[in-house]
């Protein structure tokens, strides 16, 4: 069985839907994150839709503030560990969920921002899990890019609305910033 790092955003609701395993869970983590609203909802919703076992996990982040720019300010939001973090979450799940792997939404269109969506992380990191927890990862994405992601929404009919990928919303968190990277890639691959 897997669990899947469900964000709520389009690359993580791509491996809800696309899946050819059984999954055990659709696992949310709350770590303060500014969309932590948005995603949550967008994250339950469908594991309910798609029949889906939904979990929701909140940990204390103290380095929230790194994320990056405030909101109308272009470019990356890098949380230094966070998928490293994410990911060793997730592992401690496994045992209960009856689970022995990971996915998460990596994309090939993610690895020059953000380090830890690269193979030779997510490899790595399953080399240790393997050998620690019998547990591996898997970032069954990597080839696709985000015109690949919206084509598998769209074959299963996912609307843009059910999915959340902006990292600062505004306004109280009701409308997404359309400045940063998420927002920028959506726009571009016509996924609004």
């Amino acid at each position: 069985m897997t669990i899947i790092l469900l964000s709520g955003g389009m690359d993580s609701a791509a491996l809800l839907v696309g899946a050819n395993r059984p999954i055990s869970e659709g696992l949310f983590i709350d770590y303060g994150q500014p969309a932590r609203i948005q995603e949550a909802y967008a994250a339950e919703r469908l594991c309910s839709r798609f029949k889906v076992p939904f979990k929701h996990m909140e940990v204390l982040w103290t380095r929230l503030g790194e994320m990056g720019d405030e909101p109308g300010v272009p470019g990356p939001r890098v949380v230094a560990g966070r998928n490293a973090v994410l990911l060793s979450l997730a592992a401690n799940r496994c045992p209960q969920a009856d689970a022995y792997e990971i996915w998460y939404g990596a994309t090939r269109d993610d690895a020059r921002e953000y380090p830890d969506c690269r193979p030779s992380f997510w490899r790595g990191l399953s080399k240790v899990f393997e050998e620690a927890y019998g547990v591996s990862i898997d970032a069954p994405l990597w080839d696709a890019g985000k015109s690949d992601v919206v084509a598998i929404l769209r074959d299963h009919k996912v609307e843009p609305r059910e999915t959340w990928s902006c990292y600062a919303p505004m306004f109280f968190g009701g409308v997404p910033c359309n400045t940063c990277d998420a927002c920028r890639r959506r726009v571009a691959v016509g996924w609004v």
